[in-house]
């Protein structure tokens, strides 16, 4: 830890953290991203919308209206459920 200029010692806040990898460590932490990376775009499906590539919050956002709509056209019973993970 290096302390930031001008901050008091006593913080903790005051503090920059220092991470310093190895060569291989960095490596293995790109190939393990990479891996990771396919496994998401191609085990999700089409619903999930959250960290996938070109999927934008608002498209989803047209999807359930789409949704919404058509139950109401049909006159359907239409349920939602929304879950946000922080």
């Amino acid at each position: 830890m290096i302390l930031k200029p001008g901050k008091s010692v006593n913080s903790p806040n005051s503090y920059k953290p220092i991470s310093l990898l190895s060569f291989f460590s960095k490596v293995f932490e790109k190939l393990i991203f990479k891996c990771l990376l396919s496994f998401i775009n191609t085990n999700l499906p089409d619903n999930q919308f959250g960290f996938c590539n070109n999927h934008f919050t608002i498209h989803q956002i047209h999807r359930i209206v789409d949704k919404i709509s058509y139950s109401f056209k049909k006159k359907l019973i239409c349920t939602d459920d929304f879950l946000d993970v922080a």
